[in-house]
This record gives C-alpha cells, sequence and structure tokens, in this order.
C-alpha cells in the first residue's frame, strides 16, 4: 500500500512584512528649528543693516559747516545783521549788502542767527580748523537764536565765511545761517520758536 502523499511545505524563515506595516519615521524640522532659523535670520540681517549705515555715514560723511564764501564787504556798505531773514538758502545767500533780506513774514529760506570775527592772522586758517571752528560757533548761535538743540531741530544750519581775498583785504567777518527752507511763507521768523 502507497502512503498519501504530504503537501510540500514552504521554506522556513520569517514572513514578508504586510503591505499594511507602518513605514519609519522621517525625521522633520519641528517649530522650534522653524523660530530659531527665523530668529538668526533676523539677528544676521539687523548686523547686516547696522554695518551698512556705518559704511554709509563714514562715505558721506558730515556735512560741511561751510555753505559758501563772499567776497570782501565794500567800505561803508551794510551788510545782513543777525535776526534779518534772507531770500535764499545759505549756499546763495548775498550777505555783503541787504540784496538779500526780505520781511520775515514773507517766504524766506535762511535767518542770520549771528555775525562774527573769526580769530586768525593774516593768512586765512586751514579748511578743516575753519570747518571745525565755524561748525562750533553756528551750533552755538544756533541754540541761543532758534532756542533748540541743532541735532534734534527741524532746522539746519550753515556758514558764509569770507574767500581767501576776503581775508587777505582783513575781512575776517563770517555769518551763521539757519536754514529756514522747510518753513512755510508768512509764518514768520524761527528766532525763539525752538523748533
Amino acid at each position: 500500500m502507497q502512503q498519501p502523499a504530504w503537501p510540500q511545505q514552504a521554506a522556513w524563515g520569517p514572513p514578508p512584512p504586510p503591505t499594511w506595516a507602518p513605514q519609519e519615521k522621517r525625521k522633520r524640522f519641528g517649530w522650534g528649528m522653524v523660530i530659531g532659523a527665523f530668529l538668526i535670520g533676523g539677528f544676521i540681517s539687523a548686523i547686516v543693516t547696522v554695518i551698512a549705515l556705518v559704511a554709509l555715514a563714514f562715505a558721506i560723511g558730515t556735512p560741511d559747516a561751510i555753505a559758501g564764501t563772499h567776497p570782501a564787504i565794500a567800505e561803508g556798505a551794510r551788510s545782513v545783521k543777525a535776526g534779518d531773514c534772507l531770500d535764499d538758502r545759505p549756499s546763495l545767500a548775498v550777505v555783503v549788502d541787504q540784496t538779500d533780506v526780505v520781511d520775515c513774514n514773507e517766504a524766506h529760506d535762511a535767518e542770520v542767527a549771528a555775525v562774527i570775527d573769526v580769530p586768525g592772522g593774516e593768512s586765512k586758517p586751514g579748511e578743516d580748523d575753519l570747518q571745525q571752528y565755524m561748525d562750533d560757533a553756528c551750533a552755538l548761535a544756533f541754540g541761543g537764536y532758534v532756542g533748540s538743540d541743532p541735532d534734534t531741530s527741524q532746522y539746519g544750519y550753515a556758514a558764509v565765511v569770507p574767500s581767501a581775498e576776503a581775508w587777505k583785504s582783513g575781512d575776517h567777518t563770517a555769518f551763521c545761517l539757519v536754514d529756514t527752507v522747510n518753513t512755510p511763507g508768512g509764518s514768520g521768523s524761527v528766532a525763539g520758536s525752538g523748533d
């Protein structure tokens, strides 16, 4: 008698993974990483901005205190005086006579804060020394005339100094002017305004 054939058995071993088995989780960036990257980017951006502003300030430099020069004041001529309002801004203003003087209630672009005699001998001071002297002198004159700190005021100031020829002739007169180009016409003088 023949023995019945047994069914073939499969090779032993681990069964294949089911198709529904979970896949290994991928690591993701969490919110902490996103916020950290944002903060680091903002910090770097702020540093770059500050460096750019400092470089720009050095490239531009501080504005010159001297806006222009004037020829020698003719003997007997009436030059402008403190409190006068001038039609043109400091770089164009005529200071050696009354040509540019207007009523302060009219539109005007400058006002005379002070008239000073620059110390010095026969030769005109060097450009840097004169710039520094006029910057200091006109900042003080501005504060006394407008009644505010020139660094925080809406107005600026500049000086008109004697030309080299005027200096040689003995004219050492300099004019500290307030730049009032932003003042609406008819608003009067900025003297004592504190603006």
